[in-house]
């Protein structure tokens, strides 16, 4: 198996990963805690976390409780790096195991908008798009292909965007939660809550976001 660098990072691929985790112990944390022993069972993302010792601290955007560790996020849509990387893990089983599932299109609508990011053209883009989409999805039922052509068509008319102050909750769910499901079936309903949730939190902003997506 190859070598992991980062503790914290390789907790929240083992937990994202239920293929992997399940042929995983505890060896690979010996190069960095060495009182840590070998064990021959399966792990979770809860339970490496305790027996590394590792840190989780809150992401500052959405609030996620994410590994405390250094490393890249995205450009516009900021996050703590632990967050970014837990969004990767949750990406990662979608276009892998899960085969890109029809709550992909929510689970990617529900993160960017948590992570707003500054007033900048790009940011402001990608949040009145993603709003768009949970708009498309939760309140009109459109399926992931209809809102992807029907955000195609919205941004022909980005210079009618504008920056929307975010709300102080960014809504009850989060890549942490969504990272600990096991089965599609899980991570579809917890998918759809998820959406559900950041939607109704930017509730101030929803007859804008329903007028644009009327574009």
């Amino acid at each position: 198996m190859q070598a992991i660098c980062s503790p914290a990072l390789a907790a929240a691929r083992l937990s994202a990963c239920a293929s992997v985790a399940n042929r995983v112990s505890l060896r690979s944390a010996r190069a960095s805690h060495s009182d840590i022993q070998p064990l021959d069972i399966n792990v979770t993302l809860g339970f490496i976390l305790a027996a590394m010792n590792e840190k989780l601290i809150a992401c500052f955007s959405c609030g996620a409780l994410a590994p405390d560790i250094e490393g890249p996020s995205h450009k516009y849509m900021l996050s703590s790096p632990g967050c970014w990387a837990l969004y990767g893990e949750i990406l990662a089983r979608d276009y892998g195991e899960f085969n890109y599932p029809p709550v992909h299109r929510l689970v990617v609508d529900a993160y960017a908008v948590q992570h707003p990011g500054k007033p900048m053209r790009q940011a402001i883009q990608s949040v009145v798009v993603h709003l768009i989409g949970l708009c498309l999805s939760i309140e009109k039922g459109m399926e992931a292909k209809q809102v992807t052509q029907a955000i195609g068509r919205a941004t022909q008319f980005s210079e009618k965007f504008v920056w929307l102050d975010p709300p102080g909750n960014m809504g009850s769910i989060t890549v942490a939660d969504a990272v600990k499901t096991k089965t599609l079936e899980e991570y579809d309903r917890l998918g759809r809550e998820w959406a559900r949730s950041v939607w109704e939190a930017w509730a101030v902003h929803h007859a804008q976001i329903r007028k644009l997506s009327r574009l």
